[in-house]
């Protein structure tokens, strides 16, 4: 069978430690379908801390960013609001989960993560349920709406705005992640090349984690917080 649209680049990793990575390539409901079925895996795993990997992720749906984000958001916490300048009037969007994966979590952004992917990581971060790893984000804040025209051209225009639980506009600012670790340019070419989940963590970690130093850190961090965390009881 093929993937469903928009969850081929979709994957989970076991890494050392009881550590698991999972890359979200956008946010449409196929990929967010998909990521709930890597979430019950992890839980029958027992992982103690998992990296989410947005890198050159686009967005894509709102509603299907809001349920993600309420995975790691206790019921009633603020997700994000959307503005419409013109009227002045908003729209928030609150999680509605009422029970949250609590697991120690690192997000892995760059100048690519964009629009309702950085919804997604403004609002963990803003709730302090996730650290960002990587560079500024690419500060696409905006609602856009399409209008076709006679001719079957269309045109896009900006109808809101994106506000963070923190009251931040994303747009033309992006977010500052917690820990800055840029790649050289080459670097980050080659690994969006082959696909930032395209790693065999069997072969050769220590070969992975010299190339990619964002991943580095993130483990870095992790390891540090599961080993400070209270081990839970063996069944």
């Amino acid at each position: 069978r093929k993937p469903a649209p928009g969850t081929a680049n979709a994957a989970l990793k076991w890494l050392d430690g009881d550590l698991a990575y999972v890359r979200l390539p956008e946010f449409t409901f196929a990929v967010v379908e998909r990521f709930h079925g890597f979430l019950d895996q992890l839980r029958k795993a027992r992982v103690r801390g998992l990296v989410l990997d947005l890198r050159n992720n686009p967005g894509g749906a709102l509603d299907a960013t809001v349920v993600a984000a309420s995975v790691f958001l206790p019921a009633k916490t603020e997700i994000v609001t959307v503005l419409y300048p013109q009227s002045h009037q908003s729209a928030p969007f609150i999680s509605s989960n009422p029970e949250v994966l609590g697991l120690p979590l690192v997000l892995l952004v760059n100048a690519g993560t964009a629009a309702e992917a950085e919804v997604f990581a403004a609002a963990l971060q803003a709730n302090h349920t996730a650290r960002l790893v990587g560079t500024t984000t690419a500060g696409r804040g905006r609602v856009n709406a399409t209008f076709p025209l006679p001719d079957g051209s269309q045109v896009l225009l900006a109808t809101a705005l994106y506000v963070t639980p923190t009251q931040k506009r994303i747009q033309a600012t992006g977010l500052t992640p917690d820990v800055v670790v840029p790649l050289t340019r080459d670097t980050e070419r080659m690994l969006s090349g082959v696909g930032y989940a395209s790693f065999d963590w069997s072969r050769n970690p220590t070969r992975i984690l010299e190339t990619d130093r964002q991943l580095a850190k993130a483990l870095e961090l992790l390891t540090k917080k599961s080993d400070s965390a209270p081990h839970p009881p063996a069944k």
